[in-house]
């Protein structure tokens, strides 16, 4: 199984559903559920770690204050003044990480 996911085109790996490529297609939903819960928590984390091992202590202060009061913007601009990729970009590239890791564990 491993070896046919390390074959998984990246972008057949994005679009695939974690758990048809790892024969979970039969989970409960509530497994699925906490399986999936747990997924976004570890990529909000690693995003939060990204985050704060590039940007600079009031750029992360600023950036939390951005996001907290809804000002997608400003937090836009930090972000591209910090020469980082978009909160979006991140989440993909993490999700994709992720994915591939879990995979081939």
């Amino acid at each position: 199984m491993a070896n046919q996911a390390v074959q998984t085109p990246i972008q057949d790996l994005l679009k695939a559903d974690i758990f048809e490529l790892l024969d979970m297609a039969g989970v409960s939903s509530k497994q699925r559920q906490e399986i999936s819960t747990d997924m976004v928590i570890t990529i909000q984390n690693r995003i939060t770690s990204r985050l704060q091992d590039s940007l600079a202590f009031h750029d992360q202060d600023a950036l939390i204050v951005a996001l907290s009061e809804g000002r997608a913007d400003e937090a836009r601009a930090i972000l591209s003044d910090s020469n980082l990729p978009s909160l979006e970009t991140m989440a993909v590239e993490e999700a994709l990480i992720y994915k591939h890791q879990f995979i081939n564990e």
